[in-house]
């Protein structure tokens, strides 16, 4: 342990060591900055009750799709092993406005196109909110905990789908930077404990 105490502060005396620690700190200090003030610029999601409503109605088109229950609060008086049993189904992702995953009711509906390890966190995060949680920070880390490959997975697999959304579109300089915005958002959202109302505002 002693050792390797000497052997760090040592490599710290380096000054291409020290050099390159400086620039790492630098840029990410500079992207942070760029991600922030390009956050004030990017506009808030649109909610209305109307688009409420038709979430709600894609669940019940759904239910009756998939034969699961139109009722919440199912799962509050199961273990978590049987949560992930009887209350997660694969579907396709179009039919869940292209989420890895949502809750409807008591089930847990999962993208069926998700690499292995990726689906095995998300059924966990869905299935912890089925089961209470609704804070997104904390079924993260409590889901990366039980399925740590998933949850490296999901970040990669995320970032590539977004990343072909921006290259398979024409989009302006402005429609990219909010796209890679919405993903700091999320990033916040699932890592920082940032609400998620504040990124929503209500057309009326």
């Amino acid at each position: 342990m002693l050792l390797k105490s000497r052997l760090l502060l040592a490599g710290l005396k380096d000054p291409k060591i020290l050099l390159a620690l400086g620039a790492v700190t630098f840029i990410s200090i500079g992207l942070f900055l760029l991600l922030e003030i390009a956050d004030k610029q990017c506009p808030k999601y649109k909610i209305s009750y109307e688009k409420a409503a038709q979430l709600l109605e894609t669940c019940d088109i759904l239910a009756k799709k998939y034969n699961f229950e139109k009722e919440e609060g199912l799962a509050y008086t199961e273990t978590f092993d049987e949560i992930l049993k009887k209350r997660v189904l694969h579907i396709p992702r179009e039919q869940i406005n292209s989420n890895n995953g949502q809750v409807c009711y008591s089930t847990a509906l999962i993208a069926n196109d998700l690499p292995k390890f990726a689906k095995k966190y998300i059924a966990v995060h869905e299935s912890l909110h089925l089961s209470r949680e609704s804070n997104e920070t904390k079924a993260n880390f409590k889901a990366g905990l039980k399925e740590p490959l998933g949850l490296v997975q999901t970040v990669f697999y995320s970032i590539s789908l977004n990343t072909k959304v921006m290259f398979s579109k024409k989009l302006s300089f402005k429609d990219n930077m909010c796209k890679i915005v919405s993903m700091y958002r999320l990033f916040k959202v699932y890592f920082l404990n940032m609400d998620l109302a504040n990124y929503y505002e209500w057309e009326w």
